[in-house]
């Protein structure tokens, strides 16, 4: 046994060894890349060696359950362990090295909100990090690769008892000292400094133990409500605060929200760190009403527009995530749909991200134009550059929401929302060196020091994309002015949070934004320094109509806010539970009293934070930081925001006992893609109810899958029932009058019911979006032959053969034609 353990530790020895000095040399690695994009703390040379320091104790911890499990590898074969040691080391280092890469990018380091996201959204959103070339393919071979040679020069030690030993003293003290004296951000100045400290791969490997361990206990680290049933539900009070600075319009007004992707309060306004790269966002804020000290309620964007036009609660993992099954409530969207508003919803991204499209279905938005709104005469971003990004430029994006609002009702008030997209990773924007060049001449137009002047110039790219950003507003704006009743216009702007890659400088800055109301309504411009959020904006402007317009309202609401806070002054007069990530509730507020994690301080002026050392204070608002989760656990989940109507709790009951019964099929855990294939083989073999059955289950996740919806129409059709279907199809064309085969279904059942000009009506439609689509082709030409003009069907199939040459039905109509 004692032979077995020598041989061991001497054949540790010399692998062991030569993965540390890899994963010490990783951390050069991040050094040097961190340097190349980022504006680094004076005392980043400090940092750098704690960080190291923690680095050796750290693969000192690591190394001894490598030891272990080498010790029992050793029994089972010498070669086998050795391939094994060679296998876990290379996985670890991959792992660290994407761990890095990460962080080079945003200067945050991945965490649990890893696990909040699915496959697709993580691959999107890597994409849109991180640039994905060969000088970053490199490290992921370079890196694992030199273990091996290493190890053999570390060989040549391995058989000294006195080395073996010394090895041993390293994993014991170095363990150690990781257990007891790893660091904690309690002990750092700012977020930046401790992120710079941090190994990467122990952050992740800590972060997701808190997330399974979490995810094991469920709910049962949240105490138990106890409180009424509807705790959040209270008499409404529609104050009118913004009512003293705005004219009083004639009808209700329009209403535009711009929610501006990244747009932090370091960006807008006199005493903001970066002022002067949004000139016009400028002009609206000196001429309207300006809040400095507002605040998202979240480091994301995935809480920004149930928080802004909701005030609602969080749930588990955000308040949209929780898809078909959340609860019953109001918004801004649903209680103006209510009034008479026509409700829309633009931008330039695929809206089923964060289960969007889910949320503002349940609010019945009249209008959503995301991605597939655009026709070809528009280019994605990443056509631009020739890379990955989220979909269409800001500009592309007003442009192509005119198209819609010039066909509207203009005597009807609108609820107009517009989410940007170009101010994200990877900052992509069209005819970039254009502004690129801008940045220049804002930075010699403003004349900043030569440390700010260094830092911008480090984030040019940023700062371009940002210029762009105001100047889309900037038109969109122009574009507003062009359109009736301009003059009754409310423009809501605010940002979802602040970017993360230019790093912060307190832990509040994710959540500082700048917030402004303009409007050719207001009095006079002025300035608010007091503290609000966005759990204030709903509240505030259902106040305004309800005061003004006579809005009818419900008497009760259940808004996480009140109204906005209008002081001139700054001070701080809400108490509001923020969350971080989606799987991540530790930032709380209580005036001017702010939780952060393990940290208390207190805001002051400038959105600057002071450290309060006192910890009966901040375990009193732990304790009510801990309170709220139990309450938001409570009224989710258990559907206790708002008491439901007899529609509802039918509604709900119905797709509870279908998804029981879907479940009972064994298909409860697939996804949308496999359950739509299912539907449709079962519509094939003429099961139509248990087809309709799983493409509800579909559209209740996916209220926009069109193709379910255009199967759904086909089960109907096929069955006679000519009227439903055609509803289900026109609800298509509703919702995207792109789409091309809901002009092929309606031409088909034209064409079943005999009616063969109604056919060649819809497919000539289709064909104007889709002038190439072959099976648009093939049912103008077979109406064609059906109404007695077999010339033009000839030249019809003609043009689509040269398409799709073995197109079968084609084929055969060109021969039934001939003969």
């Amino acid at each position: 046994m004692l032979i077995h353990i020598k041989d061991s530790l001497k054949q540790f020895s010399s692998l062991f060894p030569a993965f540390a000095v890899v994963f010490l040399l990783v951390r050069f690695y991040e050094t040097l890349i961190v340097s190349s994009r980022h504006i680094l703390p004076e005392n980043y040379a400090q940092l750098l060696f704690t960080g190291f320091l923690f680095d050796l104790s750290l693969v000192a911890a690591i190394g001894l359950i490598l030891l272990l499990f080498h010790l029992v590898g050793r029994l089972v074969s010498f070669t086998l362990t050795a391939v094994f040691f060679y296998l876990v080391t290379t996985l670890l280092l991959l792992i660290y090295i994407a761990l890095v890469q990460y962080y080079a990018e945003v200067l945050v380091p991945l965490g649990r909100d890893f696990y909040a996201y699915n496959v697709t959204e993580i691959s999107d959103t890597v994409n849109t990090s991180i640039d994905i070339g060969i000088l970053r393919i490199i490290p992921f071979i370079l890196f694992p690769a030199l273990v091996y040679p290493l190890s053999l020069l570390f060989r040549r030690f391995a058989a000294s008892d006195w080395y073996q030993y010394g090895i041993l003293a390293w994993l014991v003290a170095g363990g150690l000292v990781w257990a007891l004296f790893y660091p904690k951000s309690s002990a750092y100045d700012s977020e930046v400094e401790y992120n710079v400290v941090v190994n990467k791969a122990a952050w992740f490997a800590g972060q997701s133990s808190i997330h399974f361990m979490d995810k094991a206990a469920g709910t049962s680290r949240i105490p138990e409500f106890t409180g009424r049933e509807y705790p959040m539900l209270k008499p409404a009070d529609y104050q009118d605060v913004i009512g003293p600075f705005l004219e009083t319009a004639d009808s209700p007004p329009n209403i535009v929200v711009i929610l501006v992707e990244g747009l932090g309060g370091t960006f807008v306004g006199d005493q903001a760190r970066y002022s002067g790269f949004t000139p016009f966002l400028d002009s609206l804020r000196s001429t309207g009403l300006f809040w400095d000290h507002f605040m998202s309620m979240s480091g994301r964007s995935f809480s920004a527009v149930p928080s802004a036009l909701g005030s609602l609660p969080y749930g588990r993992n955000g308040f949209m995530e929780m898809g078909h099954t959340m609860p019953n409530h109001h918004s801004l969207i649903s209680l103006l749909n209510e009034n008479d508003y026509h409700t829309a919803y633009f931008c330039g991204y695929n809206s089923t991200f964060d289960k969007l499209d889910v949320f503002l279905e349940r609010n019945g938005i009249d209008l959503l134009m995301d991605a597939s709104h655009f026709t070809d005469d528009y280019t994605k971003m990443d056509e631009i550059e020739g890379g990955f990004t989220w979909g269409y430029a800001d500009h592309d994006v007003y442009t192509r929401a005119f198209d819609f609002i010039d066909h509207l009702d203009h005597n009807r008030p609108r609820l107009d929302i517009y989410f940007t997209l170009n101010f994200h990773e990877p900052f992509i924007i069209p005819d970039q060196q254009k502004w690129l060049g801008k940045v220049g001449e804002r930075l010699d137009a403003l004349g900043p020091d030569q440390n700010l002047r260094r830092e911008i110039e480090t984030y040019k790219d940023i700062f371009a994309a940002l210029l762009y950003t105001d100047d889309a507003i900037r038109m969109l704006i122009e574009e507003y002015k062009k359109r009736p009743r301009f003059k009754e216009t409310l423009f809501i702007i605010t940002g979802d949070h602040r970017i993360a890659p230019i790093p912060h400088a307190t832990r509040i800055d994710r959540f500082h934004v700048p917030f402004i109301i303009w409007s050719p309504m207001v009095k006079e411009p002025r300035t608010m320094h007091s503290v609000s959020t966005f759990m204030n904006i709903t509240p505030t402007l259902l106040g305004h109509l309800s005061e003004n317009y006579n809005l009818i309202l419900p008497d009760s609401t259940h808004w996480m806010g009140g109204v906005i806070d209008t002081s001139k002054t700054f001070r701080s007069i809400h108490e509001l539970t923020f969350m971080r990530n989606k799987n991540e509730m530790i930032d709380y507020m209580y005036r001017n009293l702010f939780l952060a994690g393990d940290q208390l301080f207190r805001i002051t002026g400038g959105m600057g934070l002071e450290r309060v050392d006192d910890s009966g204070l901040q375990q009193s608002m732990e304790r009510w930081l801990l309170d709220f989760k139990s309450m938001n656990e409570y009224v989710t989940a258990q559907n206790k925001l708002l008491p439901a109507d007899s529609r509802f709790i039918e509604d709900r009951d119905r797709m509870l006992a279908q998804d029981a019964y879907i479940s009972e099929m064994g298909y409860g855990d697939k996804d949308n893609e496999t359950l739509y294939f299912l539907a449709r083989d079962m519509a094939f073999e003429g099961n139509y109810d248990g087809a309709r059955l799983l493409l509800g289950r579909v559209l209740r996740r996916t209220p926009n899958y069109h193709d379910a919806r255009i199967l759904l129409a086909r089960t109907y059709a096929w069955d006679g029932d000519y009227e439903t279907a055609r509803a289900h199809v026109m609800d298509v064309k509703r919702r995207n009058d792109l789409y091309y085969d809901s002009y092929a279904v309606l031409s088909d059942m034209a064409f079943w019911q005999g009616n063969h000009g109604s056919s060649l009506d819809y497919a000539e439609q289709g064909l104007i979006h889709n002038p190439a689509n072959t099976e648009l082709l093939f049912r103008l030409a077979r109406a064609q032959y059906n109404l007695g003009d077999n010339s033009q069907a000839r030249q019809t199939l003609t043009g689509l053969l040269q398409i799709e040459p073995d197109h079968e039905s084609a084929l055969e109509l060109r021969t039934r034609i001939r003969d």
